[in-house]
């Protein structure tokens, strides 16, 4: 149970009630539908508020109450003792029927059906791919309320059960990485895949279902390996992974003027890292071939495509691939003219990933008997950190490099701390890092690891990639610390994280770096990377 929680979500549905008043404020169904404002009414003061998994019920003064239930693709509503005037505001495109609203979008319906009696509200939203079965399936659940709280509470609590722990922080953690889970009928997105947020990101992200395919490996190995099955089917046939693979090509060519499901753009290559964590969990060669099969046309894909000045160091070409969309890192680099909005940037993120990505290739190689290929690609992963090592490195500090000129950009950022969780830096090298990540007066912040060092000029501690802190890049350090034997160093990083988060009992997108407040979208599925930070620690 949760006070003063608004959102609740199903399976493509995701709601948000009225923080100040009665009503639902907004509602989603994928891309496909977006409902502003949708029931609106005054009340008195809320006098208390309680989210569980069955849904949300709300207590005015008065005698009102209201009550949100979510279960698969139906939403159920309900108003009761209310006499004041309330208003139903359809979107202007809505057909008009008897009780009854239809809306159409890229072959979806969605039909809201509602019923208004002396002191009785009632709203059931339902979306479907055929119309009939929508006004039916809304028809049969109007007066439900009951059966869908009992049957989303049956639902969470046999997946919960799976977890083996009581502890309410992670069981709520474990909810949010769940229930962002959807299933689609869908051209590209075949299986089942994670949403960032249903409240605000909802559809797959390259780097993002990396990260949930991560935790999601300490739950069910077999979700863990669907959450990456879109991403191998929705491979380019030049190699390349996409940046993103949205529900709707209209959303798609609204935000990239592209014509498809996905952009042009890739994200860090993050995949090996998760495909290397499943088979270490559980091998599987049929999944490990799919994988490497995958893998070795991605690699090369990055050779060819983004290495413009040949020197076996990769580049992002624009601050969206980069997954750090705004940071201070690509202020100096940011062009008007350049078709791809920067110039191109060797990341020391993205070396030190395409490092990794190339020593599981290795190893696959290797265990797949494919012994001259483990070589050229263990002898490609050894170039690829030492380029690292030698050029990046200006004595004291990992920085990125301006792709042909080699200069360097002086913006002291967490990603030099994938040095050690890569293992490409040498010992003295991790040490220097190690000092800089436990000053105050740049990493060692109240939420550790702002997206840029609290002592740079623009540093801001409310900036989204420009002071904010994220847990994939707490994350990152935490397992880099252990890498080079500073078990005592990752040991207070991950409590110092693991309490500012359930002390605000919150798994946000990021916080705010200097007082640790949530920031950022609700129920972000990436921060529960801090259940496999917990469970190394056993906390």
């Amino acid at each position: 149970m949760i006070k003063e929680k608004l959102e609740l979500a199903g399976n493509l549905t995701a709601c948000v009630l009225r923080k100040d008043a009665i009503g639902i404020e907004r509602y989603y169904f994928g891309e496909f539908f977006f409902l502003d404002n949708l029931v609106s009414g005054e009340a008195t003061a809320c006098k208390n508020s309680r989210w569980e998994l069955s849904g949300i019920t709300r207590n005015f003064e008065e005698g009102v109450t209201e009550r949100l239930t979510i279960y698969e693709d139906v939403l159920h509503y309900s108003l009761s003792g209310y006499h004041a005037k309330i208003e139903l505001n359809p979107p202007s495109d809505a057909r008009k029927l008897e009780r009854a609203l239809l809306l159409q979008s890229e072959g979806w319906w969605l039909c809201i059906l509602f019923e208004k009696s002396r002191g009785l509200f009632e709203l059931c939203i339902v979306g479907d791919s055929h119309k009939k079965s929508a006004l039916e399936n809304a028809k049969r659940y109007l007066h439900s309320h009951e059966t869908l709280s009992t049957l989303r509470e049956m639902k969470f609590r046999a997946l919960l059960r799976k977890t083996k722990t009581r502890d309410r922080f992670k069981l709520y953690c474990w909810y949010v990485l769940l229930s962002n889970g959807v299933k689609t009928k869908h051209p590209v997105l075949k299986k089942r895949f994670t949403m960032p947020s249903k409240y605000s990101f909802r559809h797959q992200w390259l780097w993002d279902s990396c990260f949930h395919s991560i935790v999601l490996s300490l739950y069910d190995v077999k979700l863990a390996k669907e959450e990456l099955e879109n991403l191998f089917l929705a491979q380019k046939q030049d190699g390349r992974i996409p940046h993103e693979i949205f529900l709707s090509k209209s959303a798609c060519k609204r935000f990239w003027g592209v014509d498809d499901f996905s952009p042009w753009t890739t994200q860090p290559p993050v995949l090996a890292v998760s495909v290397e964590r499943i088979l270490e969990t559980s091998w599987d060669e049929g999944f490990a071939k799919k994988a490497f099969k995958v893998l070795l046309k991605y690699d090369e894909w990055w050779n060819k495509k983004r290495d413009e000045d040949f020197d076996l160091l990769c580049s992002y070409h624009d601050p969206l691939e980069s997954g750090w969309d705004d940071s201070v890192r690509w202020d100096d680099v940011k062009v008007q003219e350049s078709p791809h909005g920067m110039y191109p940037v060797e990341a020391v993120d993205l070396n030190c990933l395409l490092y990794k990505q190339r020593s599981v290739l290795s190893h696959l190689a290797k265990r797949l008997g494919f012994g001259e290929l483990a070589k050229n690609y263990e002898n490609l992963a050894q170039q690829s950190a030492q380029l690292v090592r030698k050029k990046m490195w200006d004595g004291d500090f990992f920085y990125d490099l301006v792709s042909g000129s080699h200069k360097m950009l002086k913006v002291k950022t967490p990603a030099a701390f994938l040095t050690l969780f890569s293992r490409v830096a040498d010992n003295s090298q991790a040490k220097t890092l190690v000092k800089h990540l436990f000053n105050k007066e740049e990493f060692w912040t109240a939420f550790p690891l702002p997206t840029v060092s609290k002592d740079h000029p623009k540093y801001d501690p409310e900036g989204y990639w420009r002071g904010r802190s994220w847990v994939n890049l707490v994350w990152f350090a935490y397992h880099g610390l252990k890498n080079y034997g500073f078990y005592e160093e990752a040991s207070k990083l991950a409590k110092k994280v693991f309490r500012a988060m359930k002390k605000s009992f919150s798994c946000r997108e990021n916080y705010n770096s200097a007082t640790a407040e949530p920031m950022g979208a609700v129920d972000f599925g990436w921060s529960t990377l801090i259940l496999d930070i917990a469970k190394q620690e056993a906390l």
